[in-house]
């Protein structure tokens, strides 16, 4: 969002980013007539060095401690480090694709902070399961 909005004013272009739906996206940028065809060149190269995806292979079990109540974390986490990150269903059964967006420092310290909360959640899940009830007089 920022950097985008950042990339437009900067090169006197619109960006348009559509939502992940596959690996691969198509990023629209387009110019006034007038403007000369540098600029653009100059606002692709600028995206093409700050555009970096990495998708994550999680339990669905766990994805709502990454988004949190209210999707409080998953904000908190998007607006610290300038990312995106969008859920998508998984290869399989159990298993949801967490597509992560953003330049490559940013990306590589969200992923680093998804596989800490899925560490604590997955921890949290077998303590839980490990638990005993005791009958009390």
């Amino acid at each position: 969002g920022r950097t985008v909005k950042e990339l437009q004013k900067r090169f006197s272009v619109h960006i348009d980013v559509p939502r992940p739906s596959q690996e691969q996206r198509t990023v629209l940028v387009t110019i006034e007539a007038e403007c000369a065809t540098s600029q653009l060149q100059a606002a692709g190269e600028a995206i093409r060095a700050l555009a970096y995806t990495q998708m994550l292979d999680l339990p669905s079990s766990v994805v709502g401690a990454i988004i949190g109540k209210g999707g409080g974390n998953l904000r908190a986490l998007e607006a610290k480090l300038d990312v995106k990150v969008n859920f998508g269903p998984g290869p399989r059964e159990g298993i949801r694709v967490a597509h992560v967006d953003g330049s490559p420092e940013a990306v590589k310290e969200a992923v680093a902070a998804i596989k800490q909360i899925v560490k604590g959640a997955v921890e949290s899940k077998r303590a839980l399961a490990h638990s005993q009830t005791l009958d009390l007089p």
